[in-house]
């Protein structure tokens, strides 16, 4: 029995050519559809591609540019060199313009310059022109300091000068004029300009003015004595290296042959400078003034070392043995023919007294001057201060006085007295030491006793 073959198709397998094959391709019309679609598809495409480049060459040309990449040669570092011009180009100088404005010369600078070229081609007429220059140069400027105003010219200048003082010193060739320049370098305090004159032995030239050796007038020692206060102010140092070549006793020496008392007074202050902070030479700047108070020195040498010693004494840098050094010294001086002189003493007398409470070492002075001139006067004074005990004695010391003074006027002012200065200076000697007597009997009742 032959067996049966079924052409029999289910509904699965239709569904599944369905799906292999969505469209018929021996049909038309759907061919056309699907080529219209692909179509479409890459118009779609091609729009999106040419938007995006738009967009990305946008974005580029906000960018910096790119670098180009370096050639692909076998010499590739020679061919970077020869086409790279920022290679070739030398490396900029940071610090050009910091070795420019140091290098940079300032108007003073250059104007100093030129002086110093006149100043060494000159003859002494014409440096005494430079000078007076170079004066009121610094007189106009508004700088603080000469390396300020003139840098290294400065220095070079003041080399010169230096070198010219101690020619012409002996010459006596406008020492003033010079000098004056001295003082306004050193107006500064700069201390490179302080330096130069000791490393020049400038200061040996300035000492020896001081003397008598070359006969200067007093202006110039005034002037010389200023340069040399201006030098000790720099310290300590300074004050030894004057001491130790002979400062103190070249500046006696000019107080001893002085005749301006600024020439003096200013030798005086200096001597008080040297005293300062400078403990190895206060006993020689002692000796010295102990020296010009000498009763047979002449009087403006007694008033200056009087000066100074009063500025020590309230300056507190007074010695606890000063009181017996000066105190019998002072009572001779202030019997002393200058009445500025006796006036000087009496201060001074006051200052120790008020420092150290040394009254008890000036009663014996007090009590010999309260002697009677008039025995019946004082006699009634006596009487009535014992009938009347209520009556203190500073009061009877102070009619004593009275009684004293009135004596002494009578006697000095009379007919015997035969000069009248002398009358006059006698008396006023003797207010002096009354004076003295009421300072201390102020101070102490004891001495009323």
């Amino acid at each position: 029995m032959a067996a049966a073959t079924l052409d029999f198709h289910g509904p699965d397998e239709d569904a599944m050519d369905e799906e292999e094959f969505p469209f018929d391709p021996f049909d038309a019309d759907e061919v056309t559809d699907l080529a219209l679609q692909t179509h479409q598809a890459s118009q779609d495409d091609d729009e999106y591609y040419r938007k995006m480049d738009a967009y990305l060459q946008q974005v580029a040309a906000t960018l910096p540019p790119a670098v180009p990449p370096l050639p692909a040669h076998a010499d590739l570092p020679a061919q970077t060199l020869r086409n790279s011009k920022a290679l070739l180009r030398p490396t900029p100088n940071l610090l050009k313009a910091t070795f420019e404005s140091v290098h940079r010369q300032s108007p003073g600078e250059l104007w100093l310059k030129e002086r110093i070229a006149a100043f060494d081609a000159g003859n002494r007429r014409k440096r005494k022109e430079v000078l007076e220059e170079f004066l009121e140069f610094v007189k106009s400027s508004s700088l603080f300091g000469m390396e300020e105003l003139f840098s290294q010219e400065a220095h070079l200048f003041l080399v010169r000068l230096t070198s010219w003082f101690s020619v012409m010193l002996p010459l006596l060739y406008e020492l003033p004029l010079q000098l004056k320049v001295f003082l306004v370098f050193l107006e500064f305090r700069e201390a490179c300009i302080v330096r130069n004159f000791f490393e020049s032995g400038t200061v040996v030239s300035l000492m020896r003015t001081l003397a008598t050796d070359f006969d200067v007038p007093d202006d110039v020692r005034c002037l010389a004595v200023l340069v040399l206060h201006r030098l000790v102010l720099h310290g300590r140092t300074h004050k030894e290296v004057l001491c130790s070549k002979g400062l103190i006793s070249y500046l006696v020496e000019c107080i001893l042959d002085g005749l301006k008392w600024e020439t003096i007074k200013s030798a005086g202050s200096l001597l008080c400078e040297l005293f300062r902070s400078n403990p190895n030479y206060q006993s020689d700047v002692m000796v010295a003034l102990h020296l010009l108070l000498v009763p047979t020195k002449p009087a403006l040498a007694q008033r200056v070392s009087l000066a100074a010693l009063a500025q020590l004494v309230d300056e507190d840098y007074a010695g606890s043995d000063w009181p017996n050094q000066l105190i019998p010294q002072l009572l001779i001086l202030l019997e002393g023919r200058d009445l500025r002189v006796s006036a000087d003493s009496y201060c001074l007398l006051c200052s120790l007294v008020r420092r150290f409470r040394c009254d008890t070492m000036l009663w014996d002075f007090a009590r010999q001057l309260n002697q009677p001139q008039d025995v019946d006067a004082w006699a009634v004074v006596e009487v009535a201060a014992a009938k009347a005990p209520a009556v203190q004695a500073p009061e009877n010391l102070a009619k004593r006085l009275k009684l004293q003074t009135d004596a002494e006027i009578v006697r000095v002012s009379g007919s015997e007295a035969a000069d009248y200065g002398a009358s006059c200076h006698e008396e006023a000697v003797s207010v002096l030491k009354l004076s003295l007597v009421m300072f201390l009997v102020k101070r102490s009742q004891d001495l009323c006793r």
